[in-house]
């Protein structure tokens, strides 16, 4: 015989999972909770053969019981209420329960009904996300659990904090990794499935076959944490980023372009690409005389009015804007988003340039205001285009001899008495045959800093007819 205390711990939930093995009382001599009593009678071992090692293990006779710091024991619980056969201790004093029924086995007395308070929370109730609803376990059940588990050695044992730790940090690497090589957050949200997948199965294994506690929670909650963080803060850098390109290209190209841009990044380039373009230079005819005792407020509010018609002509043909020269414009078509048909967007820019410019010319001779006329070169050819200036200050713009061919072009209307010239490399590129018929040879000319001669063509229906004033 024996006796032993009944009292159950419970943690934080009000959930049971371990049982305090002992009590150390005034004598120092361990003193046995009730199941622990029972298995010693069992056992027919004495309860004064209790041992406590150095390592807080429990021995009782060759039997090793795993215990904390507060001297509890994790236990393997069977299920939920009425797991235990359960008999009406009545009916087995009336002999109404055989007898072979319970020969060899240990039998436990105390009350099962809810009426009588001593009931418990276990890991197969409350503290269960999938048996939640199953009912609180009679207080004699959990003792009858412990006792099983102490016959079966099925002890729990909980990993250490550093053993906890390294998961955690494992973990937090893997998923910082994952989620950082995705290449879209929903492939990111896939890798932490899979991750939280393999830790959850990991933790389910351990606890299942080896009995060993890893925490769960916390690299679940890690992986929910790392996965939002770097979640939001890519649609930061992401939408950053977005405001820089359009800061950066809403004054060179049309707002449908700069939209173009942000969904379409791989036909981009932003900086230091060669590439073949063709560039666009136009120039006011004769604008120094036009300028001559005129109020400057007056040449700014003309040419506002000029350049404003002009810049829609450019970007509705998907050019780029590079600069204001003084009364000049200079633009060019293939870069930032490449295309293939840059020269024919040219040329159907500097023709719409020129009926712009002539329903403007018609309002402001209607208003008595004075014209103008303007002239237009073509050139196609590789350039260097990118991000040019100083740390301070930085324009996309394009570099290259074929930029100044185009320049020499516009000026070279003058003398072929034409509006619009463009060269030979631009012939090449013209991609629909209809517009390549519209343009007229002219001559063959030598242009200063080119070393060969250039084929001149120009824009049927663009020549300045005989004795035209060109400097006007």
């Amino acid at each position: 015989g024996g006796i032993g205390f009944i009292n159950t711990s419970e943690d934080i939930d009000n959930v049971v999972r371990r049982l305090s093995m002992i009590d150390i009382n005034t004598f120092k001599r361990p003193f046995p909770c009730f199941s622990l009593a029972v298995y010693l009678a069992h056992m027919n071992l004495d309860p004064n053969s209790l041992t406590l090692s150095q390592n807080n293990t429990l021995m009782a006779g060759n039997t090793a019981i795993p215990m904390d710091r507060q001297n509890q024991t994790l236990i393997d619980f069977w299920g939920s209420a009425a797991t235990y056969s359960t008999y009406s201790y009545v009916d087995i004093l009336e002999g109404k329960i055989p007898a072979e029924k319970l020969a060899g086995k240990i039998m436990l007395v105390g009350p099962t009904s809810a009426a009588e308070r001593d009931v418990k929370y276990t890991p197969f109730t409350r503290g269960n996300m999938v048996l939640s609803g199953a009912l609180p376990v009679p207080g004699v059940e959990v003792h009858a659990s412990a006792i099983g588990t102490y016959l079966t050695n099925g002890y729990f044992n909980r990993a250490p904090s550093v053993v906890n730790l390294a998961i955690l940090l494992g973990i937090g690497l893997l998923s910082g990794l994952a989620v950082y090589r995705a290449n879209n957050p929903w492939q990111g949200l896939l890798y932490i499935l899979v991750l939280t997948a393999a830790v959850s199965a990991l933790a389910y294994l351990s606890w299942n076959y080896q009995h060993y506690w890893i925490n769960l929670v916390s690299p679940i909650a890690l992986t929910a944490l790392i996965y939002t963080a770097a979640t939001t803060e890519n649609l930061v850098t992401t939408e950053l980023e977005r405001r820089r390109t359009r800061a950066a290209f809403a004054r060179y190209v049309s707002p449908d372009v700069v939209s173009e841009l942000l969904q379409n990044k791989e036909g981009i380039s932003l900086g230091g690409a060669r590439m073949n373009l063709t560039i666009l230079f136009s120039d006011i005819r004769g604008f120094t005389t036009f300028s001559e005792h005129k109020e400057p407020e007056y040449i700014v509010h003309r040419l506002n009015e000029y350049f404003t018609e002009m810049t829609s002509v450019i970007f509705k043909h998907g050019g780029t804007l590079d600069k204001f020269l003084g009364d000049g414009i200079m633009a060019f078509y293939g870069a930032p988003i490449q295309c293939e048909d840059h020269a024919d967007r040219a040329l159907k820019t500097a023709t719409e340039m020129m009926e712009r410019l002539a329903v403007l010319n018609q309002r402001w001779k209607d208003q008595g205001e004075p014209t103008i006329d303007i002239g237009v070169g073509i050139n196609t050819g590789p350039v260097v285009v990118g991000n040019v200036g100083s740390s301070e200050r930085m324009d996309y713009t394009i570099i290259g001899e074929d930029v100044n061919l185009a320049a020499r072009l516009e000026s070279m209307n003058k003398e072929y008495r034409t509006k619009i010239l463009l060269s030979d490399r631009t012939i090449k590129y013209i991609v629909d045959p209809q517009l390549k018929e519209k343009t007229e040879y002219l001559a063959s000319a030598n242009v200063r800093g080119m070393a060969e001669p250039v084929g001149i063509y120009t824009i049927k229906g663009f020549r300045n007819k005989t004795g035209e004033d060109d400097n006007k």
